[in-house]
């Protein structure tokens, strides 16, 4: 448009130019140039008067075409003016159009990069957050090995062997460090023997009350370095090793009842107390005592012979590693008076391996009834729901069989 608007500039300068070269060469007439003329002579004026009167029209009708080519060339020019004009307006809309668009994404680009930062800070609360828990989660992992490894651990452990350690010294059966029995070589003095004596009695009592086995004509009373043994006339009854309210602490409610309700008939019965215990002292009526005492150990091995029994009743696997037979365990006798100290000691050997057979038999069977009884039953908030399905729920303290 500018280009064209400045062509027609110069072709009106040219234009003007070209007026005033004609009227300086005198093409065009002037008034000095009338007036002069009329001065002169009247022919000579016509004359010239013609001739400037034919170059003034043919000059006029030359500036006429010329006139009516720029009259058409103004015109395709404003028409093309209008036509830019439209143009400009549809450029002006369009960019401002353009301008709101732009303005739109700028509003957008600032609320993404709010957006961004926001999930940025999101992301890193969340990465410390996953790192924290992923710290406390291994640190419950090495809780619940340790757990794990320490349940392993007491789940091994039988607190009856832990209780009553059973050794050797020497040839000599001990039990909890204390000899059970002497030799020739290796004398022991009778305060040991009785307190060996007395933790023997009190494994066969945890024993009995363990596996709820009531003795059939005896009793034993385990008192440390002065037990006794209870014998009863009527072989037939049954006589728990304890009193009554031990039983009823160590035994399930049934047993513990009839345990109480033995207790209470065991005063009116006929019995005979035997010291489990001796003396050095061979005074006459210290013979006396020798002689309860090997009864003493004879009811003992009476009441040993009843809990193995029970043992190889339960299981049939369960094998004693030496027979009991009245006073003789494994063809040695536990009877001392009349006897040698190396028989007798021998005895009380297999006495002790004996009791400490039935022992591990006792952890076995306890483990493998804990096996089972987790096996078929599932704990929520400390209460054991059934596995069978019943709904029922129990407890989570149970009682050990």
């Amino acid at each position: 448009m500018d280009s064209q608007m400045s062509q027609v500039r110069s072709q009106r300068d040219s234009y003007l130019a070209f007026e005033a070269e004609l009227r300086r060469y005198k093409v065009l007439p002037s008034s000095a140039r009338s007036s002069l003329q009329r001065r002169g002579s009247f022919s000579s004026s016509t004359a010239r008067q013609i001739e400037s009167d034919q170059d003034t029209a043919a000059i006029r009708q030359q500036q006429l075409e010329e006139c009516q080519s720029l009259q058409h060339e103004i015109d395709e020019l404003i028409t093309d003016e209008s036509t830019a004009l439209g143009e400009l307006k549809e450029a002006e809309a369009a960019r401002l159009d353009i301008e709101a668009q732009l303005a739109a994404i700028a509003e957008e680009e600032a609320a993404l990069q709010q957006e961004e930062e926001r999930f940025w800070s999101q992301y890193s609360s969340h990465s410390l957050t996953l790192s924290k828990l992923e710290e406390e989660k291994a640190s419950l992992a090495m809780a619940v090995a340790h757990d794990k490894e320490l349940l392993a651990r007491l789940q091994a452990t039988n607190v009856y062997t832990d209780a009553f350690c059973i050794g050797h010294s020497g040839g000599i059966a001990t039990i909890n460090g204390l000899r059970l029995g002497r030799l020739p070589g290796q004398p022991v003095e009778w305060n040991e023997i009785n307190a060996a004596w007395g933790q023997t009695a009190l494994l066969l009592d945890v024993l009995s009350r363990k596996l709820n086995i009531a003795f059939r004509g005896y009793r034993l009373i385990p008192k440390g370095s002065f037990s006794v043994v209870y014998r009863y006339e009527d072989a037939r009854t049954q006589h728990y090793s304890s009193a009554s309210s031990s039983a009823s602490t160590y035994l399930p409610s049934s047993a513990a009842t009839d345990a109480a309700e033995a207790a209470d008939g065991e005063e009116s019965g006929e019995k005979t107390v035997y010291e489990l215990y001796g003396s050095s002292d061979w005074q006459i009526g210290r013979l006396l005592q020798s002689r309860r005492f090997d009864h003493a150990q004879t009811g003992f091995l009476a009441c040993l012979k009843q809990v193995v029994d029970f043992a190889a009743r339960e299981d049939g696997a369960f094998q004693t590693p030496h027979a009991i037979n009245k006073d003789k365990i494994g063809e040695a006798s536990i009877r001392l008076q009349f006897g040698s100290d190396e028989t007798w000691t021998r005895a009380l050997r297999h006495v002790l391996v004996t009791c400490n057979r039935v022992l591990m038999w006792m952890g076995e069977r306890e483990r493998r009834g804990q096996q089972g009884a987790e096996g078929g039953r599932v704990v929520i908030n400390g209460r054991d729901v059934a596995a069978g399905g019943g709904g029922g729920l129990r407890g989570g303290a149970g009682v050990a069989a």
